[in-house]
């Protein structure tokens, strides 16, 4: 049964028929409810999902550390995860490799750049990365906050 809040105009939630209706981050939305899934294999979805579970893997790996102090401060009507995944998914090709790390982006807003960056190769993990940096984040050098 679906519940329309704030009158007519206002938000749906739950199930009328084949319609579904929510909010989420104070967004409300319908959709329909698929009938059917379909897992579609074309070279391209294959490239594509291959992009983005390296990418994903990428930012479950720096999720304490960099995208819940970083990016979720810089999200707006989405999570910091999904902006980082966004922001970097065109750094990954279709191997779910980076062919350029120069477009990996780490950071957003108005940030001093780290020094002495040095990316690695991390032979305990297949395919891992180690990254180092000095500590260049002194309160003096940081911007101050806007909301």
């Amino acid at each position: 049964m679906g519940i329309i809040n704030q009158g007519i105009l206002g938000g749906v939630s739950g199930t009328v028929g084949n319609v579904v209706g929510g909010s989420w981050k104070g967004i409300n939305y319908l959709r329909v409810k698929a009938d059917h899934y379909k897992d579609a294999n074309s070279d391209l979805q294959v490239g594509h999902r291959a992009k983005f579970a390296a990418c994903v893997a990428i930012a479950r790996s720096v999720m304490d550390t960099i995208i819940k102090p970083i990016w979720n401060k810089k999200a707006v009507k989405m999570s910091g995860f999904n902006l980082f995944t966004k922001t970097n998914l065109q750094a990954f090709d279709e191997a779910g490799e980076i062919p350029d790390f120069n477009a990996l982006k780490f950071s957003v807003g108005d940030l001093p750049l780290p020094t002495n960056i040095s990316v690695l190769d991390d032979a305990a993990v297949p395919g891992g990365i180690k990254l180092a940096w000095d500590d260049n984040s002194e309160p003096a050098l940081l911007p101050l906050p806007t909301d």
